[in-house]
């Protein structure tokens, strides 16, 4: 009886499990990497868009490997890729996998920068006396 109830729960959590849907064949990654290197007059905009055109499935992967080749440039190639409809999680995402400071490559928010430290102003009720935040 244990055992059948160890293999349903297995199974049942296997079938949950994300499953990456656009795994890069070794292939792919090889035809990025030797594309990064045969066109090295491009800024790592140009690059990544070039890229992005011809492998639009695996946008994570084109943004990370030219932001692991051209570091320097991690911030116009986030920008590059946004506006050729990466998303800014994916983009975040493979500045993360390739050790780029994820502040650096994200895009501004209508909210600003919002900074920490600062307590939040108490205001007292006149009728009760009361403290509030």
């Amino acid at each position: 009886m244990k055992g059948k109830l160890l293999a349903l729960t297995i199974a049942a959590a296997m079938s949950v499990m994300p499953i990456a849907a656009n795994a890069i064949t070794p292939e792919q990654q090889q035809n990025i990497d030797t594309a990064i290197s045969a066109q090295s007059g491009l800024s790592g905009a140009e690059l990544v868009q070039s890229l992005l055109s011809q492998y639009p499935e695996l946008a994570a992967e084109v943004v990370a490997s030219v932001m692991a080749a051209r570091p320097a440039e991690a911030a116009s190639v986030a920008q590059a890729a946004t506006q050729a409809g990466v998303s800014a999680e994916t983009v975040t995402t493979a500045a993360i996998s390739v050790n780029i400071d994820p502040a650096s490559v994200a895009p501004a928010t209508a909210a600003g920068t919002q900074t920490i430290g600062a307590p939040a102003p108490t205001t007292t009720d006149a009728a009760t006396g009361v403290s509030s935040s």
